[in-house]
């Protein structure tokens, strides 16, 4: 130690010092080796924890996409379903009506039929110029003064709602006269029971109602 002393003065003291500390600096750097892998071995768990759940997290976002499109393909063909059903009950809507009195009495009879809007179509508002009701084309097309005869109503383009069907005699004398009666639409002929008519007063004969689905119910 003198002569370390004579040779390094006080340098020689500090180096003999950190010599002597070596074993405890080993045994520091070990320890804290041991720590820093271990956390970097945690770390890494954590991170591959953190890959897997972002991994899930991704498939599931793409599941929950793939079923939002699914909904919104659903919705696309929904709204397509009830816009096609819409247009497909306009188009059984639209349908024609035609109307028929016909008798074998020698006497005359007339037809008066009273449209969804309220429109009463008769032997002097049969509306064949389109004047007496020019919001329709509907119209009495053949009118017969005498019997045996047959009068006829037509509508090109039928609307939803009710046709009220009368017969009616202009004499107030004679016997009772038994008249008949059908309509045609786009499913054919349809019969309607007969009347009897025995005064002046209208006779209802029936009421054709349209449905929304272009189908004629009779109701008597």
């Amino acid at each position: 130690m003198s002569v370390l002393d004579m040779f390094a003065s006080a340098l020689g003291a500090f180096i003999m010092v950190t010599i002597l500390l070596f074993p405890s600096y080993n045994q520091n750097i070990d320890t804290d080796l041991s720590r820093a892998i271990e956390a970097v071995g945690n770390k890494k768990n954590e991170l591959r924890t953190l890959d897997d759940n972002i991994v899930e997290a991704t498939k599931r976002n793409a599941r929950q996409k793939i079923l939002v499109d699914e909904v919104q393909e659903q919705r696309r063909q929904t709204s397509r379903c009830q816009r096609d059903l819409a247009v497909c009950i306009s188009s059984l809507a639209d349908t024609f009506l035609i109307v028929v009195m016909q008798w074998e009495d020698d006497v005359n009879l007339d037809l008066y039929v009273t449209d969804t809007s309220g429109h009463r179509f008769s032997w002097d508002k049969s509306n064949q110029t389109g004047t007496h009701f020019p919001d329709t084309e509907a119209q009495l097309s053949f009118d017969v003064g005498r019997g045996p005869g047959i009068e006829v109503w037509i509508d090109p383009s039928a609307k939803v709602g009710e046709y009220k069907i009368e017969y009616r005699r202009p004499s107030r004398n004679g016997n009772p006269v038994k008249a008949s009666g059908y309509y045609i639409d786009r499913t054919g002929r349809h019969e309607m029971p007969p009347v009897t008519i025995t005064d002046s007063r209208p006779v209802p004969a029936g009421t054709l109602v349209l449905s929304a689905e272009g189908k004629f119910l009779l109701r008597h």
